[in-house]
């Protein structure tokens, strides 16, 4: 038997290499039609009607318009599929039908954008990227033209009993006057707003965290600020004995034996906040709402969501405000105002408290549950004096060492400011 030679043993693996490749990208498109097949009958069952149409196909991929209908209204999108170590698509919206032409019936001019998937050789998805042109928006009722930067969504799957993450970036946007008003040497700017940050990561039943940043913000001359980061985190604490037999109203709140318990952190910076020509040096808040449950947390999402989308009934919205007290009544839910700070050279003014419903003393006639306290101190010379004359006068408002400071407390019945009524119900 001959000795097999380098350049026979090269030969022979270029072969197999191109073997494999070629059956790589044969079962890629494969898997490929299978799936389009899938998610095709997927949104069927969900109520759309679908369709996709393949203007070319080849041994490398597809050339396609997809298109979803639901109550008339379609979306159309444009879209090519290459083969090859991993299926990538890219699709783009199609602006010439359906409501795709609804963008430049309202004024927008310049909008392009891609969304881009792509999956592993066998089939994991990576990260889906969406990514938007800058364009601009004329509001012809105002006056005005809306200039928008590019925007970039990341979302990366799921995987390991985490959820998806989500980066969001964004340019920003500008407001200014469309044309030049009379008497004026430019047009007027309005707002400004950007760059935009924001990152989520989800942590399965552990929490979540989120981040948003906004570099730079004005409105006007009544508004400016520098540096803006709000952070938010959703954390596990412990597992939350059942009340009261596991009923807290008879709703999804519910408590039940060994349920997980969360808190909900928030911080928020300003950094060099104006505000109506005032100048401060930062302003800083820092809150929890603690003593929250999955069944809570759902509850209140969808009760965000109807708010959002304007789809609350009356009688949804007085079952949605009956879950929020129920969760602070019987829930144990609390809302922990650690710092509310406005700094100003040397000056500081402050507030801090909370909300949690703590039953009235049963020996006392007439007690009635307190709901929450709060303490605040402002520099005296942060406000006007005839602002402040009355609540002094009253004692609602006292002078401590240049500060006004009060103390107020929050009953089922009625409102305090260092023991003088303020309000009652």
């Amino acid at each position: 038997m001959g000795r097999l030679q380098p350049t026979t043993a090269a030969g022979a693996a270029v072969l197999l290499a191109a073997a494999a490749g070629i059956g790589l990208v044969y079962y890629e498109g494969r898997t490929y039609d299978a799936e389009v097949a899938r998610l095709i009958d997927r949104a069927k069952a969900e109520g759309f009607d679908v369709s996709y149409v393949e203007s070319e196909r080849t041994f490398l991929g597809r050339t396609f318009r997809l298109g979803l209908t639901e109550a008339g209204e379609s979306l159309y999108w444009t879209g090519n599929t290459r083969f090859g170590w991993g299926a990538k698509s890219r699709l783009a919206l199609d602006q010439t039908e359906g409501l795709g032409t609804l963008l430049a019936k309202a004024g927008v001019r310049g909008f392009e954008d891609e969304l881009v998937l792509s999956w592993s050789p066998f089939g994991a998805l990576r990260p889906v990227t969406w990514r938007g042109s800058a364009f601009a928006w004329h509001d012809e009722s105002l006056g005005t033209t809306w200039s928008f930067g590019e925007q970039t969504i990341s979302v990366s799957p799921a995987g390991d009993g985490a959820y998806p993450t989500i980066a969001y970036a964004f340019e920003g946007v500008r407001v200014k006057d469309t044309d030049v008003l009379e008497g004026a040497e430019e047009r007027k700017v309005w707002t400004e707003l950007g760059p935009v940050r924001l990152d989520y990561r989800g942590l399965a039943d552990e929490g979540a965290d989120m981040t948003l940043t906004i570099e730079r913000a004005a409105v006007t001359d009544d508004f400016s600020a520098g540096k803006t980061t709000l952070a938010y985190r959703l954390e596990r604490v412990k597992d939350k004995a059942s009340t009261s037999e596991g009923q807290t109203g008879g709703g999804v709140l519910d408590t039940v034996e060994s349920e997980p318990s969360y808190t909900e952190n928030v911080m928020l910076t300003v950094e060099k906040p104006v505000v109506n020509g005032v100048a401060n040096d930062r302003f800083s808040v820092r809150a929890r709402l603690t003593g929250l449950t999955a069944g809570m947390i759902e509850e209140f999402a969808a009760i965000g969501t109807g708010v959002f989308l304007g789809g609350l009934t009356e009688q949804q919205l007085f079952t949605a405000l009956g879950a929020v007290q129920n969760a602070f009544v019987t829930g144990g839910l609390a809302w922990e105002l650690d710092e509310c700070v406005l700094t100003r050279g040397d000056a500081a003014a402050s507030l801090t408290g909370h909300l949690a419903y703590e039953a009235p003393d049963a020996t006392t006639s007439g007690a009635s549950p307190r709901l929450g306290a709060f303490q605040m101190s402002i520099p005296e010379t942060f406000v006007q004096p005839d602002a402040v004359a009355a609540p002094l006068a009253q004692g609602a408002v006292k002078l401590v060492d240049g500060n006004l400071v009060s103390h107020f407390e929050i009953f089922a019945d009625r409102i305090t400011a260092n023991g003088v009524l303020l309000e009652s119900f």
